[in-house]
């Protein structure tokens, strides 16, 4: 939903002009809301990231007399879609860390695997993903 709420807002410039008005007045800057592509790990989180950036914006713009689609209001007004969205972000953060260790000029393979067990604890600790997942982890 992430990805279609980006899009929602770079098919639609009058929204999307409102929506940086209102970031420039709320955080001083605009937010350009980032589509993931599908082979690349980082650009998923900079989707979500940009997104959960624009919260407070995209709330605001609610109150605006700015014509929204249903299902982009009725998804920025949900709080489950924030915090599925923040556990997301939380659950890829130490993957994309790793990947741009992975990417420096002098990678040492032990450091690689000692973060990659890292991982594979964090997500079988991870109470906020699905008990089956984990099984993926092994």
């Amino acid at each position: 939903m992430a990805k279609k709420l980006s899009l929602y807002f770079r098919n639609h410039q009058v929204p999307l002009a409102a929506l940086r008005r209102i970031q420039k007045d709320k955080y001083g800057k605009e937010i350009g809301l980032s589509l993931p592509v599908e082979t690349r790990w980082l650009s998923a989180y900079q989707c979500l990231d940009s997104i959960f950036k624009s919260k407070m914006a995209m709330m605001a713009l609610l109150g605006e007399d700015i014509a929204l689609d249903r299902e982009i209001k009725i998804k920025i007004l949900d709080d489950i879609f924030w915090t599925n969205l923040k556990d997301l972000q939380d659950f890829l953060l130490p993957f994309i860390i790793f990947i741009q260790q992975l990417e420096q000029d002098d990678p040492y393979l032990s450091t690689a695997f000692i973060n990659l067990r890292k991982i594979e604890i964090q997500i079988k600790n991870n109470t906020k993903i699905p008990n089956d997942f984990s099984v993926y982890a092994i």
